[in-house]
């Protein structure tokens, strides 16, 4: 694609602030819209960092206290004495293992498990801190359910039940939950994962072979399904509403005169995270290196530093960032085990920072009496 071609399709894209494309469903042809629904997998780490930020708003947690403190029977600890808190479990730093979650799944009709009684089993088979908390960072979806049994026991509430009242509802996201009671067949996206990938061969030897569906183009579809331990990873929605989380983020924490968040728990989440030596974490090695904030990863610099989650498993991926600076969000998702979030976003954000710019150099040059043909830069 030619450079003019990229920037008129980008910019075609800008204009609907949300669109779908491609196919929800192969077998029977289905476009997928804006209003098409998908796991949302690991961005769920997002509203559970949320909810957690709420919950110490109203006095109910210190982030750098002892998690035990809250749970009594939480059993890990460092052989040093040293405890994971709050913020560690928050910022990926308590040291807990991350058994790989790919069997967390059960079929859509099937009972959830329970959340207290599936992370204790999972923290019984890990019984040991991978590394002495708060040193360094490795990515936990253990210690975010860990976080999901915090929000249960400090709230009262389950879970689910808590992230519907204080963040859905607030938010105005009705078909965006943790089942598939209140859609339509047709409003849902068939989940894929490449027949001749790892994940399409091997699959069916680490997953519940029952949720496997029929091969088609390459393509092998899964039956649908829900992720074990909602907090790390159990939500589902269409893309439109999750803009409404975006532009919470971005408005200071209020979304059409409703609270979400102080502005200060904000900034405090999108702040690097540091060791007990004052390093910042860092997440070199991984997928896209970057920062760590509480539930957010931050990479880039100045106007473009942006605020980002990914979610993938099988049949889904996706991405959302927060671009602070320019005062914008993208949610990217789709039904595809694999395919590149980041060009998508990073094509997105390209164009506005360059018209941005372009106008500035056109106002300067103005002020200096400086004729500027926009057209010999395109």
């Amino acid at each position: 694609m030619s450079r003019k071609s990229f920037l008129r399709t980008a910019k075609n894209i800008l204009r609907n602030v949300t669109q779908g494309y491609g196919w929800s469903d192969l077998e029977y042809g289905t476009h997928a819209t804006a209003e098409t629904i998908y796991l949302y997998c690991s961005m769920t780490k997002l509203f559970t960092a949320t909810a957690l930020m709420q919950l110490r708003e109203r006095g109910l947690v210190e982030l750098d206290r002892a998690v035990r403190d809250y749970l009594p029977d939480f059993p890990l600890q460092y052989p040093t004495g040293r405890e994971i808190t709050v913020r560690h479990l928050l910022s990926h730093s308590s040291g807990i293992a991350n058994p790989i979650p790919v069997s967390w799944v059960h079929l859509a009709e099937e009972s959830p498990v329970d959340l207290d009684e599936f992370t204790r089993r999972l923290l019984a088979r890990s019984p040991r801190l991978t590394f002495e908390p708060g040193s360094r960072y490795a990515y936990s979806n253990l210690g975010y359910l860990v976080l999901g049994q915090l929000i249960e026991r400090l709230s009262g509430q389950s879970y689910t039940d808590y992230i519907q009242q204080h963040i859905l509802e607030v938010l105005d996201m009705p078909r965006t939950g943790f089942s598939y009671g209140h859609l339509q067949d047709q409003e849902v996206a068939t989940g894929y994962v490449r027949a001749w990938s790892l994940m399409g061969l091997l699959g069916r030897f680490l997953v519940d072979r029952r949720i496997f569906g029929a091969t088609r183009k390459g393509y092998t579809a899964f039956h649908r399904f829900l992720i074990d331990g909602a907090p790390y990873g159990g939500l589902l929605g269409p893309v439109a509403e999750l803009g409404n989380f975006l532009k919470a983020y971005l408005s200071g924490g209020t979304f059409r005169g409703r609270r979400l968040l102080e502005g200060a728990s904000i900034a405090e989440m999108l702040t690097p995270q540091r060791d007990q030596h004052g390093q910042e974490f860092s997440t070199r090695g991984h997928e896209m290196p970057s920062r760590v904030g509480l539930g957010w990863h931050l990479a880039g610099e100045g106007e473009t530093r942006f605020c980002y989650h990914l979610g993938g498993g099988g049949g889904y991926r996706s991405e959302l960032r927060l671009y602070p600076s320019l005062g914008y969000g993208i949610g990217v998702m789709g039904n595809e085990t694999n395919y590149d979030t980041a060009a998508i976003t990073s094509m997105l954000v390209a164009v506005p920072t360059r018209e941005r710019r372009e106008t500035d150099q056109a106002s300067q040059a103005q002020e200096s009496g400086i004729s500027c043909d926009k057209s010999k830069t395109d």
